[in-house]
């Protein structure tokens, strides 16, 4: 099985990147530079319209949104055991599915405001909106959090999923040092192989991009 996956770094993409790591998987990375604007090339919108990675490509199918895309991964290569069993597995799917759908775009409203507004004079407003919602958030994870290593009572891309939107609100500025569980988690994300492989594939990535 041919399995190809459309790819920036610092986009949600990681996620996907890194559970196809932990699962031991064999795959090919494209790299869509969004810097040049290639999701809106002709060449990537024959993959999809969306404007956005990650796709991942399996054989002639394509896959976009993250959830359809971490659950094929957790399905078909069921061995690696990155959902949970039972009813968490389903818990874990309704996380992931906030992250992309509640959690994702306030972290794009702050990081571009101007997307979502068109007078310059509300960004600052966009902005103090945005991080209202990434800190219910910080909220939320802290709690669930409290007592446990992990989202679940085993490591699953869940985790990752959590790890990513962290790092994305450390990454703008947005701290979460007053949420220690979620800071020891993110530590802790951090130094796991699947996270540390992608994160130097990333830095491998930016540094060869042109200038």
């Amino acid at each position: 099985m041919n399995i190809k996956l459309y790819y920036f770094p610092n986009t949600c993409a990681l996620v996907p990147f890194a559970a196809l790591i932990e699962a031991n998987v064999e795959f090919d990375v494209e790299v869509v530079n969004l810097r040049k604007r290639e999701q809106h090339g002709d060449a990537f919108l024959s993959i999809t319209r969306k404007h956005a990675v990650p796709v991942l490509a399996i054989g002639e199918d394509r896959l976009t949104e993250n959830v359809a895309i971490l659950e094929w991964i957790a399905d078909q290569f069921a061995d690696a055991a990155l959902l949970p069993s039972g009813f968490d597995r389903y818990r874990s799917i309704s996380l992931m599915a906030w992250f992309a759908s509640g959690v994702h775009p306030p972290l794009s409203a702050y990081q571009v405001p101007r997307h979502f507004c068109d007078l310059e004079a509300a960004e600052a407003a966009v902005r103090e909106r945005a991080v209202a919602r990434l800190q219910e958030f910080s909220d939320i994870a802290e709690d669930m959090l409290a007592g446990r290593q992990w989202l679940f009572d085993r490591f699953s891309i869940a985790d990752i999923y959590l790890f990513w939107c962290l790092r994305r609100m450390v990454q703008l500025g947005i701290g979460i040092d007053e949420h220690p569980r979620c800071s020891a988690f993110f530590e802790r994300l951090g130094a796991r192989e699947c996270i540390r492989r992608t994160l130097e594939f990333e830095a491998a990535t930016l540094a060869a991009l042109p200038g």
